[in-house]
């Protein structure tokens, strides 16, 4: 991840290094330019990402822990969609139009993953 950085920075994209657990920050786009700018810039980095930038497959006891946490988050009130072979992530919006209250949807998470499953989530304080 270093040297995708490193890449992204030599394209003109202001990057930080991983930190030490090997996660990167999050880019944020302001407008479509700069939006643009960094699809370029990744379009010729992401090679030296893991896994060349494309998502892993998840094992077939992935995918399980993931539908039967997306089962609990359900049963607990919270929309979310069926995850698949295809699209395995589980992501929880909230306080976006959903009914998927903030409060809620915490209060959820560490009933139906509290061990830190692989869920990405959107629109929530505190959330990526």
């Amino acid at each position: 991840m270093r040297d995708y950085a490193k890449c992204m920075r030599a394209n003109g994209i202001d990057m930080p290094d991983p930190n030490p657990d090997g996660g990167v920050g999050g880019l944020s786009v302001d407008s479509e330019a700069e939006k643009a700018k960094v699809d370029k810039a990744n379009a010729k980095c992401k090679h030296l990402m893991p896994n060349g930038g494309e998502p892993e497959q998840p094992s077939a006891e992935d995918l399980d822990q993931a539908r039967a946490t997306a089962k609990c988050l359900r049963e607990h009130g919270i929309e979310v969609k069926e995850p698949t072979m295809e699209d395995p992530g589980i992501s929880v919006s909230a306080g976006d139009g959903t009914n998927n209250d903030p409060d809620k949807v915490n209060k959820a998470m560490e009933e139906c993953a509290p061990e830190g499953a692989k869920i990405g989530t959107h629109g929530q304080k505190g959330g990526k």
